[in-house]
């Protein structure tokens, strides 16, 4: 919020280009480096679309990691791109169950 001549009014949020969304994505990224489980998971593909952005999760272990870095990584990221209405969401990738891993030696020759 701004203030005014003593009133409070609402400061618009501008239109978010992904290519500055990007470039602020990686900066905080790199910021993140020294710790390599945030740094992991900041370096994952995520999409764009109506001011929600949707990171991929490869594992379980991921969510929380997101969770604890979700506020700080908002907050920069709203404030470097001027708009408040920006949202991140964690999006679980399919795993394809249908593949199986051998684990010992008679497992390997039933596969």
């Amino acid at each position: 919020m701004t203030q005014k001549n003593g009133t409070h009014t609402a400061k618009e949020d501008l239109p978010i280009n992904e290519n500055q969304l990007r470039t602020a994505w990686h900066n905080f990224a790199e910021s993140k480096k020294h710790q390599m489980a945030e740094y992991h998971l900041l370096t994952q593909p995520f999409t764009f679309k109506n001011n929600i952005i949707s990171l991929a999760l490869t594992n379980a272990i991921e969510e929380p990691i997101l969770v604890s870095i979700k506020l700080e990584l908002l907050t920069y990221l709203r404030e470097m791109l001027g708009n408040n209405g920006l949202q991140l969401e964690g999006i679980m990738a399919e795993q394809d169950n249908s593949k199986r891993v051998a684990y010992t030696n008679k497992e390997n020759l039933n596969i």
